[in-house]
């Protein structure tokens, strides 16, 4: 009996010993881009975006650390908070391999924040019909990629959009122009 109770005792410790607790996973960095170069080769849009991860998919026990003092001045990055740029090349190759569910299920709406981390989309005029046509998109994707490297998800927001290089010059604003004709009026007295 005693025999056999040390054999149960040794396969026990032997199985404790191989079978550890998961790991909690790792966090994304706070700049991701894709490969620009790459992008720009394959003739695609590349946009730069911010994503706010949710606080609610990180490990156990981590704490985001205070950033901002009474003097608004941040002392510490925001690890929820990340910088991307992304070639929509890639993305769409990506969603496309998603099933209909699966893009829903990685759709991640706004989340408010107490903070600003966009640029003004006003100061780019052809940033909203970029955010109506590409925004979802890498919404899905940047998700699509989280998940699957990190087990979390945030929502996503362009900040800028460059276009294909082969595409022609976006269109100047009104406010631009206007400014153009008066320069050329001045100057040519």
């Amino acid at each position: 009996m005693d025999v056999l109770i040390y054999g149960l005792l040794l396969q026990l410790t032997t199985f404790i010993t191989f079978v550890r607790p998961e790991q909690p996973s790792s966090l994304p960095a706070i700049f991701l881009y894709d490969d620009f170069g790459h992008c720009k080769a394959v003739a695609s849009v590349y946009c730069y975006a911010r994503t706010i991860l949710r606080v609610d998919q990180f490990p156990a026990g981590f704490e985001i650390p205070q950033t901002e003092s009474t003097d608004r001045i941040v002392h510490n990055h925001r690890p929820h908070c990340l910088e991307l740029g992304i070639c929509l090349r890639n993305c769409e190759q990506e969603v496309n391999k998603l099933t209909a569910s699966s893009r829903e299920t990685l759709f991640q709406p706004q989340i408010p924040v107490n903070f600003t981390f966009l640029i003004p989309s006003e100061l780019f005029p052809t940033m909203q019909s970029d955010k109506r046509r590409y925004e979802t998109l890498v919404n899905v994707c940047v998700n699509q990629r989280l998940r699957a490297r990190y087990n979390m998800t945030g929502y996503t927001t362009l900040e800028y959009c460059r276009p294909d290089p082969k595409q022609s010059a976006r269109p100047y604003g009104t406010v631009i122009k206007r400014r153009k004709i008066v320069i050329g009026f001045v100057l040519d007295r």
